[in-house]
């Protein structure tokens, strides 16, 4: 249910940011602080592969992704080690990555992006919301990682 809510919402952003940003150029609030501005995305983070000639960028964008994918829903689902702000992280991690993955497909290997922040100079790259539950699915699993394990 969490994975399906992850994707609801990306997609919806997604669809508001066509709707109300496409062609329109940056808007700009809280003193430059955040930038809305539509992007279509056919890299990774900040673009990188965008230009792989296709069995490239097919393999590393829709196959590896799904696989890896999988491999988290598999784990998450049937295992009984993973502590549960692993599993919550782990749920942010996989449904920030299919709702991706869901635009790769559909929309010709592009991802929309729309957000930015920033202060000055200082910025971001231009980001969606499926890539903050992925972002804050690692911190989570970064931050449990120095958590004291329990001695037996």
């Amino acid at each position: 249910v969490l994975v399906l809510g992850c994707i609801f919402l990306d997609q919806w952003t997604k669809v508001i940011a066509y709707e109300k940003l496409s062609g329109q150029g940056v808007k700009s609030y809280f003193f430059d602080t955040f930038r809305f501005v539509y992007a279509e995305n056919t890299g990774a983070f900040l673009s990188f592969g965008a230009n792989f000639p296709y069995p490239w960028n097919f393999l590393l964008f829709i196959i590896i992704p799904i696989i890896f994918l999988i491999g988290i829903l598999w784990y998450v689902v049937f295992s009984e080690k993973p502590h549960p702000s692993e599993k919550i992280a782990l749920i942010l991690v996989a449904g920030g990555g299919l709702s991706n993955l869901i635009d790769r497909i559909l929309r010709n290997h592009h991802v929309i992006d729309f957000m930015n922040v920033g202060i000055g100079p200082i910025r971001t790259g231009i980001f969606n919301v499926a890539d903050l539950f992925i972002t804050a699915g690692f911190v989570i699993i970064i931050l449990s990682s120095f958590k004291k394990k329990p001695t037996q």
